[in-house]
């Protein structure tokens, strides 16, 4: 199982099964680039995350780029792990991504 961190999980919501720019990508998650590529190499390297080249166009002067997307029905689970406040007291909220379906638990501290 793999546990996310706060910027993977950034860009695993950013993420859809259709191919989309690094750049789309990293805009959608609002991260600076020194944040975003160690993440999203290291979904990738979890098997969660594929990537590919996209054809040269002019308007990018001749340069690829590269495209990202989320591996559908992944065979590895993750789990997503967010800290909430309610009411004051802290709450865990737990999202697990298993074989195409998400689970939900909370977790009291």
């Amino acid at each position: 199982m793999v546990k996310l961190t706060a910027n993977q999980s950034l860009i695993w919501n950013a993420l859809s099964i259709d191919w989309k720019p690094g750049l789309q990508v990293m805009d959608a998650a609002n991260l600076p680039s020194t944040s975003f590529y160690p993440a999203i190499r290291s979904l990738e390297y979890d098997g969660l995350v594929e990537s590919q080249w996209g054809e040269a166009t002019e308007n990018r002067g001749g340069f690829r780029p590269r495209l990202y997307r989320r591996v559908s029905g992944g065979d590895r689970p993750f789990v997503e792990v967010k800290s909430q406040r309610a009411k004051g007291a802290p709450i865990t909220v737990a999202v697990c991504y298993y074989s195409g379906k998400f689970y939900f638990w909370r977790v009291k501290l």
